[in-house]
């Protein structure tokens, strides 16, 4: 019941008006996710090589949600 429950929060905060469609850096979102698992990544020894990453029209939240994934 509680996964049910955060499931239904964060849907609602996407359809708040301040969460629609606006540029996006995809390098700025995939450098904080990679910066929120940099203990795990230095832990496995792992590397992770990020290429040039356009700028894109999206939903902020949702691109973070994508890259944890």
């Amino acid at each position: 019941m509680s996964v049910l429950i955060q499931d239904l929060l964060a849907f609602s905060r996407l359809l708040k008006s301040e969460n629609r469609f606006r540029l996006v850096p995809l390098a700025e979102i995939v450098n904080a996710v990679c910066g929120d698992f940099e203990l795990l990544v230095d832990k496995k020894a792992a590397t992770i090589s990020i290429d040039d990453l356009r700028v894109i029209e999206a939903v902020n939240l949702q691109m973070n949600q994508l890259f944890i994934i």
